[in-house]
């Protein structure tokens, strides 16, 4: 008698031949052109913001498998995917020890606590964006103007900072932007979360690579862009608040680069849409009715929590309520009924 030995494996579970490994590099290839991005926008600087986001991410995680004694995985590129979200979601003028302590948060309290890769609850990246939103606001909503000259070797810059668009529209202003210049990105914001064509070129090169599921980014983008026409901060032209709410920010990177975490999301296909649709909504409401400017890593964090709930209930619906009974000519030979409880 052949005896098989099962290897429990923790999450993501993948059901084509594509590895986990595989998946991660290829994540990190469609983030380089945003990288591109910020360094075409905002010079060296954003480049160094982004190297010591990474380095400290790895090190972190590093440092974390050693002190639990657990394997370290030189395979395992995802606290490198961590520090390149996570700093591209910071201005060009934030200061070095910013991706330092956002790293280190993201790293060691959001992943490394729960156990290391495939058992996070939340989304690093995510977790560490809202935490330098909550300890430092004024240094993260500080954003400087494209192709401004940034210093290199100093925390502070002299150039003059600006409110992001997004920040306008929250306390009832009116961005003067052309469509030509949200599509490209060419306004004060996140230093790689703002040209429109590059993040979209990055998603289907994702998409195509089935690195990601498209369910979730079409279901979030279709949630913003509907509440924002039905429920307009620029009363006076909906269509113009729907552009505004989508490309001025970081609402679609989100979306497209956060959301889809194949770790944090849900594994069923109804759950993907459930996830993609509430992430949207709590965008929206937290942007609107929030204490900042930007609302997707909030809202983020809120829908992990229900990831392993949705598909539990997806799951249930599908097979627990309507499950087939075996009737009495189906059963196998030898079957007893087991006797009623006393």
């Amino acid at each position: 008698m052949n005896i098989v030995q099962l290897q429990a494996q923790s999450g993501p579970h993948l059901s084509h031949h594509e590895t986990t490994f595989t998946v991660q590099v290829d994540v990190l290839i469609a983030l380089l052109p945003l990288v591109g991005m910020a360094y075409y926008y905002y010079g060296v600087r954003s480049l160094f913001l982004i190297l010591i986001g990474a380095g400290t991410c790895w090190i972190t995680d590093l440092l974390c498998a050693l002190m639990t004694r657990r394997k370290v995985d030189v395979r395992d590129v995802s606290p490198l995917i961590t520090g390149l979200i996570l700093s591209l979601m910071l201005p060009a003028a934030a200061p070095y020890w910013m991706p330092i302590v956002g790293g280190v948060f993201a790293v060691a309290l959001v992943k490394q606590a729960f156990g290391g890769l495939g058992n996070n609850i939340f989304n690093p990246a995510a977790g560490g964006v809202a935490f330098l939103s909550i300890c430092f606001p004024a240094q993260m909503f500080s954003y400087s103007a494209p192709f401004a000259s940034l210093e290199l070797w100093t925390n502070e810059v002299s150039a003059t900072l600006q409110q992001s668009p997004a920040n306008m529209l929250k306390y009832g202003g009116m961005p003067s932007l052309t469509t030509m210049d949200l599509v490209l990105g060419n306004f004060a914001g996140p230093m790689g979360t703002t040209n429109l064509l590059v993040m979209v070129a990055c998603l289907l090169f994702l998409l195509v690579r089935k690195a990601i599921n498209f369910r979730i980014p079409l279901t979030f983008t279709l949630t913003v862009a509907t509440f924002s026409y039905l429920f307009p901060r620029l009363s006076s032209s909906p269509a113009a608040s729907v552009l505004y709410e989508c490309f001025a920010g970081m609402v679609l990177f989100a979306g497209f680069f956060m959301a889809t975490d194949p770790v944090t999301a849900p594994k069923t296909k109804a759950g993907k849409y459930i996830f993609g649709f509430g992430c949207g909504l709590f965008t929206m409401l937290f942007q609107y009715f929030g204490a900042f400017e930007l609302g997707a890593p909030f809202a983020l964090l809120l829908m992990n929590t229900t990831s392993m709930a949705l598909d539990r209930m997806v799951m249930s619906l599908r097979f627990g309520w309507n499950r087939p009974r075996l009737s009495r000519s189906t059963r196998l030979p030898g079957y007893r009924r087991p006797p009623k409880p006393m």
